[in-house]
C-alpha cells in the first residue's frame, strides 16, 4: 500500500509468484544435481534369494565346472538382448528383462558402457554348472573396455549381425581373441530380420550366410602365426541365433532332431546338413553336384524351409495346424486356444524344439579352444602369457597359498571408494583373510578382508567361503592406486611375494583435450579426480604439466564425452576450463642428411658426427627385440648394451651397422646405430660419454626440433666419435648439450616432416544416403577406398581414411543428416604426413594456410608451449654447417 507494507493475499492470489517459482526452481537444481551424483545404481541383496545357500556353495566348489564367457560384438548387434533373454529363461527365474545396466545412463543411452559381469547356473548332464557372463560395449571409442574382457575370460563369443555382416569392430575383436590365444566361437545372430523384415528366400538366405562365413575363415587366414581351425558349422564353432524370438539352434541340434525321426539306421545326416550337397525337389535324391537347374542346397531343404515354416504357422492368423501337430506329440496342452499371443506361441515352439538356452550352453561348454597351436609370443600377448602359465603352474599346486588376482574396478553408487573385481586364482578363501599386495610406488600394503561377494549386474550376494576359480567383488576400498592388475597374495613373507608387471590393454589414443579448474585451489582435487578415473578407464593417459593444466588423452570422441560427464557428474564439483579437442602430432623425417652433421665440445675434446635417414616400421624386427626385453625395466623399452650388439638391423644397406639403442612406441621405432669403419667396440662399451650420447638420442626421440613432439621411425647413424685421453667434468656435461644439438640438426637437415593421425573409417549406409556420405567425407580430408553392396540388403559399406583431427563430429553429423540410419566405426590406422613445409613461416595475408597445413600446425603447437611461432636454426645449428649446407644445395 501507499505505507510500504506489503499484502499477503494480495500476493498469493498473483499470476506471478516470483519466491514461489524460485523455490521451485531450487528444488528442482536440487534433486538433478542429486541425480548426477547416482551414476552406477545400489547394489541390492537380492540375488540368489531363491536358491539355497548351501546348494550354492556346493556348485562352486569345484573348478572343472567352471566357465566364463566374453560376449562380445559391433554396436546394435544383440549382445545385451541376448544375455537378458538367456538369463530371463534360465531356472524359471522371475529376472526383469532388462537386467544388465550397471550404470544409470545406460537405461536411456540404450547401450552398455562398461563391462557387466553376470553369473549363471545351468543344470545338465545331473551336474550343475556355474556360467560367468560378461557383456561388453560395442561403440568404436570403447573398445578398450572389451580388450580388457579377452584377458579376464576362458572363451570368447562373437556376435556377427547377419544383416550388416562383418564391421571393422568385428575385425578388431577376432584380432584381439587370437592375440590372447582365447578359445573363439561365433554366433549369427537377427536371423529372424532376414526372414520379417527383408523377406528373403531361403535359398538367398543359405547364400547370404555362407558368404558370412566364408569371410570370417579369410580373416582368421590372414593371421600367419597361428595354426586355426576352420569356421563351419560342422566343426561345432558356429551358431544361429535369434534372441528377440529366444531361438538359438546349430546344425548339431537340427542332426539331433533327424534321428530322432529317422528310420534309417546308421547314417549320419549331420554332413548334409551344411555342404555343397542338392536335394532334386519332389525327390529324395541328394547328390553332390548340381546336375539339374530344379536341384536346391540340403541346407536350403533341410534347415532352414523348417524354421521359414515355423515363422509362417506361427505369425499367421489361424495357426490351427501347428497346434494340431503340438497335441498330438503331447507338447501342449489342450486349454490352448486360438486367443494366444502369435509372438508368445513361437517363442513357446522354438523352445521346445531347440531347448533355449541349454543348447547354447551344452555348445560353448563343449567347444574347444579354436587355436590349436601357437607359434610365437607377440607385443599384444606376452604380458598376458605371463598369467597364463602364472595359473597353468598353480593348478598343478606348485604353491599352496591363497592368490586373488585382480582384474578391474567398479565405483560405488556415490563415488566415494573402488570395489575390486577379480578371480581366485589359487586357494580357498575363508573369512577372514589377510593379504600383502604392491601399491603403486611399490609400496607393500596389507588388508584384511572379511568377505568375498558374487555379483549379477547390480546385485551381491557376500560369501564366506569361495573356492578356486570363481570370480567376486571386494566392496572395501584396497588404495591399490594402479589401474593395471594386481595379485593379492596371503604369504606373510614379502620377499617371497608373486608380482608381475601386467598392462593389458593396446588401444592407441590419439585425441586430447586440455583441462583446468577455473580457481587455483581447487586443482589437489581435480587430480584427484582424475586419479580415481584413471581407476576404471585404463586406457586413458593423463600427463600434469607444471602450469597446473591436465592433459586428458581418450580413444575416440565419444569416451572423451564420458569421461568428462563423469568427471563433472560424479568424481567433482569444481567448475572446469576445457579446452577444444585437439590431436598428438609425430615428427619425422622424408629424406637423408645431405651433410654429416658434426659437434664438438670447447676444447674439441670430444667429437661427434651423426647423419639420419627414414626407416619403415618392421614388426618382426619389433618383437624380436620386444621378446627379449627382461633387462628393459623402462616403460619406454630403453637400451641395452647386451641386445645393442647381438642384433643388426634388417635393412640391406646397413647390414654392418650396429644397434647401440632403441626406442618403440606403440609399434614405431627410432634407432641409434654404430656405422663407424674403424672402432674398438670392448673399449667404447665403457666409455661414460657414450651413454650421454644415448641420453641425448631419448631425448630427441621425446621431444623433437619441430614441435617439441615425439619423433618416429628415423635411423640415427653414429660417423664419428673422437674423444681425448683426458675429460673433465666440465666436458662430459658440456657434450650432452652437443649430442642433443647434433641429434636435432640431423633431423632439421633431412627435410622434417609433420605426421598427423588418420582413422580408417567404415560406414553402412542406404543407397539415399551414399551422395550425403560423400559431401561429409569431401569437407574432412577424407580418401574414399571403395563402396561395396551389402548382400541381399539394401545398404553400401564405405572405406575411407580421414584425419583424426576432421573425424571430430563426423558420427553426429552423419547420424543427424541421415536421420539415425547410416552408422559408422573407425579406429586408429596409420601416421600420415602433413601437406606442407613445417619450417616455412606462415603469413596470413599472402600464404595459402590450406596449402601449407604443416606451417600452420607448428605456428599453433609451438604458440601452445610458450615457443617461438617458428623454428630458430642458430640455436640449433652451428653458422658454419649451414654455409655448408647451403654450398651443397647449389
Amino acid at each position: 500500500d501507499k505505507y510500504g507494507r506489503v499484502n499477503n493475499e494480495k500476493m498469493l492470489n498473483s499470476k506471478h509468484l516470483n519466491i514461489t517459482y524460485v523455490e521451485e526452481d531450487n528444488e528442482s537444481n536440487s534433486n538433478y544435481s542429486q541425480k548426477k551424483k547416482i551414476l552406477y545404481k545400489k547394489h541390492t541383496y537380492s540375488l540368489f534369494n531363491e536358491i539355497d545357500t548351501l546348494f550354492l556353495l556346493k556348485v562352486l566348489e569345484n573348478d572343472v565346472y567352471l566357465k566364463s564367457i566374453s560376449i562380445m560384438g559391433s554396436i546394435n548387434c544383440g549382445k545385451s538382448t541376448f544375455i537378458s533373454s538367456i538369463m530371463q529363461s534360465n531356472l524359471n527365474q522371475n529376472i526383469e528383462k532388462k537386467i544388465l545396466s550397471l550404470r544409470c545412463d545406460e537405461d536411456y543411452m540404450k547401450t552398455t558402457l562398461k563391462i557387466t559381469p553376470l553369473i549363471n547356473l545351468i543344470s545338465f548332464h545331473g551336474t550343475v554348472k556355474t556360467f560367468y557372463l560378461f557383456d561388453t560395449p560395442g561403440h568404436c571409442s570403447l573398445i578398450d573396455e572389451t580388450e580388457f574382457s579377452v584377458n579376464i575370460a576362458d572363451g570368447v563369443v562373437i556376435l556377427i549381425d547377419s544383416y550388416e555382416g562383418i564391421t571393422l569392430t568385428t575385425e578388431k575383436l577376432i584380432e584381439f581373441a587370437i592375440s590372447k590365444n582365447s578359445s573363439l566361437y561365433f554366433i549369427i545372430s537377427k536371423l529372424d530380420n532376414l526372414i520379417l523384415d527383408l523377406k528373403l528366400p531361403p535359398e538367398e538366405m543359405f547364400y547370404k550366410l555362407n558368404n558370412l562365413i566364408l569371410d570370417i575363415n579369410s580373416i582368421l587366414n590372414s593371421f600367419s602365426d597361428y595354426v586355426i581351425e576352420k569356421i563351419s558349422p560342422l566343426n561345432n564353432n558356429v551358431g544361429f541365433l535369434m534372441a528377440s524370438s529366444e531361438c538359438f539352434f546349430t546344425i548339431g541340434s537340427f542332426s539331433s532332431l533327424y534321428d530322432k525321426i529317422s528310420s534309417i539306421d546308421n547314417i549320419d545326416i549331420k554332413p548334409w546338413l551344411w555342404s555343397n550337397h542338392y536335394i532334386k525337389i519332389g525327390t529324395n535324391i541328394i547328390t553332390s553336384n548340381k546336375r539339374e537347374n530344379d536341384m536346391i542346397p540340403a541346407t536350403v531343404t533341410l534347415v532352414l524351409n523348417p524354421v521359414y515354416k515355423l515363422f509362417s504357422f506361427c505369425l499367421s492368423e489361424e495357426p490351427q495346424q501347428l497346434i494340431k501337430i503340438l497335441h498330438n506329440y503331447n507338447l501342449i496342452g489342450k486349454a490352448a486356444n486360438l486367443l494366444i499371443n502369435f509372438e508368445s506361441f513361437l517363442k513357446y515352439v522354438l523352445k521346445i524344439l531347440f531347448n533355449y538356452p541349454l543348447t547354447f550352453y551344452k555348445t560353448i561348454y563343449r567347444s574347444n579352444s579354436m587355436i590349436s597351436n601357437f607359434k610365437g609370443i607377440t607385443t599384444q600377448n606376452q604380458n598376458y602369457f605371463k598369467f597364463k602359465i602364472l595359473e597353468r603352474c598353480l593348478k598343478r599346486k606348485s604353491i599352496n597359498r591363497l592368490l586373488l588376482l585382480i582384474y578391474k574396478y567398479f565405483p560405488t553408487y556415490d563415488g566415494k571408494y573402488a570395489m575390486s573385481y577379480g578371480k581366485i586364482i589359487n586357494g580357498r578363501f575363508k573369512s577372514p583373510q589377510v593379504f600383502c599386495y604392491r601399491a603403486r610406488n611399490n609400496k607393500i600394503l596389507s588388508t584384511s578382508i572379511s568377505a568375498l561377494a558374487l555379483i549379477n549386474c547390480n546385485k551381491l550376494k557376500e560369501m564366506k567361503t569361495l573356492n578356486c576359480g570363481n570370480y567376486f567383488i571386494i566392496q572395501q576400498d584396497l588404495h591399490i592406486g594402479s589401474p593395471n592388475p594386481t595379485i593379492l597374495d596371503s604369504i606373510s613373507d614379502v620377499t617371497k611375494m608373486i608380482d608381475i608387471e601386467f598392462h593389458v590393454i593396446s588401444v592407441k589414443t590419439p585425441l586430447r583435450i586440455a583441462i583446468e579448474p577455473s580457481m587455483s585451489y581447487e586443482l589437489s582435487d581435480l587430480i584427484e579426480a582424475f586419479g580415481k578415473l584413471k581407476m576404471y578407464y585404463p586406457s586413458t593417459k593423463i600427463e600434469i604439466q607444471e602450469s597446473g593444466v591436465i592433459f586428458f588423452n581418450g580413444n575416440g570422441e565419444f569416451a572423451l564425452n564420458l569421461c568428462l560427464k563423469e568427471i563433472c557428474d560424479f568424481f567433482t564439483v569444481s567448475t572446469l576450463k576445457i579446452s577444444e579437442i585437439f590431436i598428438a602430432i609425430r615428427e619425422s623425417i622424408t629424406g637423408i642428411s645431405p651433410i654429416k652433421c658434426y659437434g664438438q665440445t670447447k676444447f674439441g675434446d670430444v667429437k661427434v658426427e651423426i647423419i639420419t635417414e627414414i626407416i619403415k616400421p618392421n614388426k618382426k624386427y619389433i618383437n624380436m627385440l620386444l621378446a627379449q626385453q627382461k633387462s628393459l625395466r623402462s616403460k619406454e623399452f630403453k637400451h641395452s648394451r647386451s641386445l645393442g650388439y647381438n642384433y643388426k638391423l634388417d635393412l640391406e644397406h646397413q647390414k654392418n651397422s650396429q644397434l647401440l639403442a632403441f626406442k618403440i612406441s606403440n609399434e614405431e621405432i627410432n634407432v641409434l646405430t654404430d656405422a663407424r669403419l674403424f672402432k674398438n667396440i670392448n673399449q667404447q662399451k665403457s666409455e661414460p660419454l657414450l651413454n650421454l650420447l644415448v641420453n641425448a638420442f631419448f631425448y630427441t626421440c621425446s621431444c623433437g626440433p619441430i614441435c617439441a613432439e615425439p619423433v618416429i621411425n628415423v635411423n640415427f647413424k653414429l660417423l664419428l666419435f673422437k674423444t681425448s685421453g683426458t675429460k673433465s667434468n666440465e666436458c662430459i656435461k658440456e657434450f650432452l648439450d652437443v649430442a642433443k644439438k647434433v641429434c636435432m640438426t640431423s633431423i632439421i637437415l633431412s627435410k622434417p616432416r609433420l605426421l598427423e593421425p588418420y582413422y580408417k573409417i567404415e560406414i553402412l549406409t542406404p543407397f539415399t544416403c551414399i551422395k550425403l556420405v560423400f559431401q561429409l567425407l569431401k569437407n574432412r580430408r577424407a580418401a574414399v577406398a571403395d563402396t561395396i553392396p551389402l548382400q541381399g540388403t539394401h545398404l553400401y559399406k564405405i572405406n575411407a581414411l580421414v584425419p583424426v583431427i576432421d573425424s571430430i563430429g563426423l558420427e553426429c553429423d552423419l547420424r543427424y543428416h541421415s536421420q539415425g540410419m547410416a552408422t559408422i566405426n573407425m579406429y586408429f590406422a596409420l601416421w600420415y604426413k602433413v601437406p606442407g613445409n613445417p619450417l616455412e613461416k606462415i603469413d596470413a595475408l599472402t600464404t595459402d594456410q590450406i596449402s601449407n597445413l604443416a606451417g600452420k600446425y607448428t605456428s599453433k603447437i609451438r604458440k601452445r608451449k610458450g615457443l617461438t611461432e617458428t623454428v630458430i636454426f642458430n640455436k640449433i645449428i652451428p653458422r658454419t654447417m649451414i654455409m655448408e649446407a647451403l654450398l651443397k644445395e647449389q
